[in-house]
């Protein structure tokens, strides 16, 4: 499946199955946004998939928070 110009919005993206999404979608073409609380994971997965020539962006958030949320949505 070819998910070039697509955009796919991953929730824990630093570790586990949110990194093993992270991963597909941008070995399919997607362009990932990887959102996860946890400072130390994240910045490296997004390093990794990076290097692959996939459109990354990363964004450490408590999607706990409704504050966050509003945030990331403006």
């Amino acid at each position: 499946m070819d998910l070039s110009g697509r955009t796919a919005l991953i929730t824990g993206a630093g570790q586990g199955i949110g990194r093993a999404c992270a991963e597909v979608f941008a070995a399919r073409g997607a362009h990932v946004v990887l959102l996860d609380k946890n400072r130390k994971t994240l910045p490296k997965v997004a390093d990794q998939l990076a290097q692959t020539g996939a459109g990354v962006r990363a964004r450490i958030i408590d999607l706990t928070s409704i504050e966050a949320l509003h945030d990331l949505v403006e």
